[in-house]
């Protein structure tokens, strides 16, 4: 059985540690919009959640899931001092490392920049599996 609150939860852990620890303040969401004016940006998308593992009776008892996390910068001013997308990008994706890969546990199987229409916009996208123990909601 799909656990629909474990996306939540991971969203909730990953916008509560890039709040608290990045300098640079992103937004973090689970949509995707076109026309954001605010940068940095993280959005958070759970891809894929299908069953990995069921008992003899084909209840499901673990799940696979895949998340993608997709970290939008822009070049900022901050104390009369330029600081370049490519820095901010990558204290983001530290902090993202830090939260789903450290501490969720999941696997990371990509992180590379994701070519964007506007070249002021610098796009990193990562992505994470994880197992899911679908009768405590434990991820692995």
């Amino acid at each position: 059985m799909i656990d629909l609150e474990i996306y939540d939860k991971i969203y909730n852990v990953l916008k509560s540690f890039l709040t608290e620890n990045s300098q640079y303040q992103p937004i973090v969401t689970k949509e995707e919009h076109r026309q954001w004016d605010k940068f940095p940006l993280v959005v958070i998308t759970e891809e894929n959640n299908a069953y990995n593992l069921a008992t003899t009776r084909f209840e499901e008892t673990r799940s696979r899931a895949n998340y993608e996390v997709n970290i939008f910068t822009t070049d900022i001013v901050k104390n009369n001092v330029k600081i370049s997308k490519h820095e901010i990008a990558k204290e983001l994706k530290y902090l993202v490392e830090n939260v789903m890969g450290y501490n969720l546990r999941m696997k990371r199987t990509s992180c590379r920049p994701t070519p964007n229409m506007d070249d002021n916009i610098l796009r990193v996208t990562m992505r994470y599996s994880a197992k899911i123990n679908d009768n405590t909601g434990k991820l692995y």
